[in-house]
């Protein structure tokens, strides 16, 4: 999911391009053929991952800022171990954020989620004082 690509580029300080490499032969976070060139030729996989950019620009946070995700038995083992913090499921897939096998990682993981949080209730408690100071009734 390209959610997880940009927060996990975010959490690391990398770049979004380094984490998108295959991991065979690249270095990179996802398993030949997920993502990339194939992907891309495929029109329905193509307008997918065209969606889900738009979305992830936008601002979108259905994974509650996971960093990483797996399937199958691969997010069986990740969720019993703890080596991740498990965030939710969707359409089989799993979504982590880093946990006890990566402390660096995970320490930069809450405290980006902290801030990010922090400005989300700061934000909604703004909304009403705007709104009276614009004369609308209070929610």
């Amino acid at each position: 999911m390209l959610e997880t690509l940009v927060n996990r580029s975010m959490n690391r300080g990398t770049s979004i391009e380094k984490e998108a490499r295959w991991h065979e032969n690249e270095g990179g976070y996802y398993q030949q053929g997920s993502m990339g060139h194939g992907a891309l030729k495929n029109p329905r996989h193509r307008a997918v991952l065209e969606h889900s950019l738009e979305q992830v620009l936008s601002g979108s946070n259905i994974t509650g800022n996971a960093t990483d995700n797996s399937s199958a038995g691969l997010a069986a083992r990740e969720k019993a171990s703890g080596t991740f913090r498990h965030h939710l499921d969707v359409n089989g897939e799993s979504f982590f954020s880093p946990g006890s096998a990566e402390p660096a990682p995970r320490d930069r993981w809450q405290r980006q989620n902290w801030a990010a949080e922090t400005m989300k209730a700061a934000e909604a408690a703004k909304k009403p004082a705007e709104m009276l100071a614009a004369g609308e009734a209070a929610p």
